[in-house]
């Protein structure tokens, strides 16, 4: 993973969906094959923007808390969610951003349900869920 905030508060993870461990390594090369495609779809990217000018005058500590549109960039398509986050200043040159609610998405929103239902095949099971939860405590330092 590696994420960058820029000075006007746009906040971007992304996030190398090879990198992807199950601890079983057929389950592994499973998703990253049938489920997110790596060959043609290799990163899934989070994002959103803060205002940093909250922080700014700030004392180390200094934290609030917004309603703020996140987008979900996987598989070649987006979805922006509406979140709850708080952000934090720990030091003069660390930010955190933490989901304080999680994200519900769901695999056909970004087309992975059919990846979903031939990963369920293969392994022979009954059901996959469709829909998982998301979040994240992002940890920014300035260099």
């Amino acid at each position: 993973m590696t994420g960058t905030i820029s000075d006007d508060g746009k906040a971007t993870l992304v996030i190398d969906l090879a990198s992807v461990e199950t601890n079983i390594p057929i389950r592994n090369e499973r998703m990253q094959t049938m489920l997110f495609n790596v060959a043609d779809f290799a990163k899934a990217t989070v994002s959103t923007v803060v205002d940093m000018s909250e922080l700014d005058n700030s004392d180390i500590g200094g934290i609030y808390s917004i309603v703020n549109d996140v987008t979900v960039d996987l598989h070649g398509k987006q979805k922006t969610y509406p979140t709850k986050l708080t952000v934090m200043k720990m030091s003069e040159d660390k930010v955190v951003i933490v989901s304080t609610d999680p994200m519900i998405i769901q695999a056909a929103d970004f087309g992975l349900d059919v990846g979903i239902e031939k990963l369920r095949e293969v392994a022979g099971l009954p059901s996959i869920a469709t829909s998982v939860p998301l979040t994240f405590v992002l940890v920014y330092n300035q260099k």
